[in-house]
């Protein structure tokens, strides 16, 4: 039932609902021309017609944005996934990209109408470090969430393990 990313087991079922962009043929076609990518898209049916598509990330760790200088370069990595795999996700949407195989196919139907999240996880990170990255992330994809009609506050989303277990992200791991 789930797959372990950065030392937490997602939950990536059921798969109909799951695009793991990492894995897809499109991916590693683009991979050699510097394109990146979040681990996964996860579709959600939160109405009758609505649905919410979230763009998953995962970290081990992160930088401690008091004391690290590359802290910066890090949520500049992390946007940049988001940015690359959301303009991805277009492009196939759109047909400018033509893929076959493409495992987005199975959110053509729904993603007109959904709404578009961006979520990251980072492992054995405590809440009170969760905002500086939180605020750093939200002023670096200011534009996108801007294009893309986000609320940034509810869109774009910092989580730890326990918040990542509570919004039925990941399993909590028995060892």
């Amino acid at each position: 039932m789930g797959e372990l990313e950065s030392g937490m087991l997602f939950i990536k079922e059921p798969q109909h609902e799951i695009c793991e962009l990492e894995k897809t043929e499109l991916y590693k076609r683009l991979s050699n021309s510097g394109v990146k990518t979040v681990e996964y898209i996860r579709a959600r049916k939160i109405e009758d017609d609505r649905h919410v598509l979230t763009w998953i990330e995962a970290k081990t760790t992160f930088p401690d944005p008091q004391t690290e200088r590359n802290f910066a370069g890090e949520i500049n990595a992390i946007a940049e996934k988001f940015a690359q795999s959301l303009e991805l996700f277009a492009a196939v949407m759109m047909n400018k990209l033509p893929d076959n195989e493409s495992e987005f196919e199975k959110f053509r139907q729904i993603y007109e109408k959904a709404q578009f999240r961006m979520i990251l996880v980072i492992k054995e990170h405590q809440k009170e470090w969760l905002w500086p990255v939180t605020d750093a992330l939200h002023q670096r994809l200011k534009p996108h969430w801007k294009i893309w009609n986000l609320n940034p506050s509810k869109d774009i989303l910092v989580l730890n393990e326990e918040l990542a277990i509570r919004h039925q992200l990941i399993q909590q791991l028995n060892i």
